[in-house]
């Protein structure tokens, strides 16, 4: 949020050639004004300040939700459908920002729409940590209806992806996912059961996330521009991520 801490950063351990922006306060309030005004202002003062030192590439992490309601294959010319929260419109900002900034700057600015993404560790009271403390505690889990369908993808994939992006020679947006939808009630079905869980300690319903929760029909990545950009296509699929997760935040647990 301060230019004059990056600068001295800077001269302290040098410019980087490549900076992966994830960071985003308020993810738990998706509505907070936080989106709009302080994460938006210190993306930029981020990325205004490292291209004025010389930072040749600037990553931003956004996300699948920044095609609001649309359902279907995504890709990544396609503008929203209906009212965006404030957390989405906020990534949208940075974007405009971003590509506008770096233009300016004769930079790059890479903006990475990304899915939801899983894997160990998991915050308190997120849907997964959730299950695990059902499971450990031998109580039932407390959901919603999870009658929504997301286009999910394991930890490790997203590493690989950005990883490759960081290659990527042109200021761009791009899609990061699986490119295949699940219903969260099956992601959770099937995490549950890996697990060991017994299936009637799952109350669908419990839960009113109806306030919170999209009703998009299918939404699934379109991949095309990542398969050209990198050559590379995500490779662990929901199953696999789910067993790996769930070993790993066995190991959280014990």
């Amino acid at each position: 949020s301060q230019a004059g801490q990056i600068e001295d950063s800077c001269r302290k351990f040098g410019v980087p050639e490549v900076l992966i922006h994830a960071g985003w306060g308020g993810m738990t309030e998706p509505e907070s004004q936080v989106h709009l005004r302080e994460n938006v202002a210190n993306s930029f003062t981020l990325m205004r300040t490292l291209y004025r030192l010389g930072l040749s590439k600037f990553i931003f992490l956004g996300t699948i939700n920044e095609y609001g309601h649309r359902g279907g294959k995504l890709s990544e010319d396609m503008d929203p459908v209906g009212k965006l929260r404030n957390y989405e419109a906020g990534k949208r900002r940075v974007r405009e920002l971003g590509i506008s900034e770096a233009e300016k700057q004769g930079a790059i600015y890479i903006h990475v729409r990304l899915a939801n993404s899983f894997g160990a560790p998991q915050r308190k009271n997120s849907l997964i940590d959730t299950l695990h403390q059902a499971y450990i505690n031998n109580e039932a889990a407390s959901l919603s209806t999870c009658e929504i369908y997301r286009d999910y993808i394991h930890t490790a994939d997203v590493a690989e992806g950005i990883l490759r992006i960081c290659d990527v020679g042109y200021s761009t947006t791009v899609n990061l996912g699986s490119g295949k939808s699940i219903l969260l009630r099956h992601f959770v079905e099937q995490y549950w059961h890996e697990l060991g869980g017994e299936g009637d300690k799952l109350i669908f319903g419990a839960l009113d996330r109806r306030g919170q929760l999209r009703q998009n029909p299918r939404p699934f990545m379109d991949l095309s521009k990542l398969v050209e950009l990198t050559k590379w296509t995500p490779s662990v699929s929901v199953e696999e991520g789910i067993r790996l997760t769930a070993a790993e935040m066995n190991s959280y647990w014990r």
